[in-house]
């Protein structure tokens, strides 16, 4: 197999009634309020469809 195409990979946030993608070079931190994962991006936050658990076993190979 001659070089395998680079993966692109995005972390999905809902914002109002659109759905946002993120890349893991994007997100500062992740916390859980009320049981709602949210990706702090910059001074805002997005929450999350994805658990803490589903995000860290994602994001682990980014370095979270």
């Amino acid at each position: 197999m001659l070089g395998a195409k680079p993966s692109v990979f995005k972390i999905s946030c809902k914002f109002e009634d659109k759905i946002i993608l993120f890349s893991p070079k994007e997100i500062d931190y992740i916390k859980s309020i009320n049981s709602v994962s949210q990706i702090q991006i910059g001074k805002e936050s997005f929450p999350s469809g994805l658990t803490m658990s589903e995000l860290e076993n994602r994001l682990n190979k980014f370095g979270f």
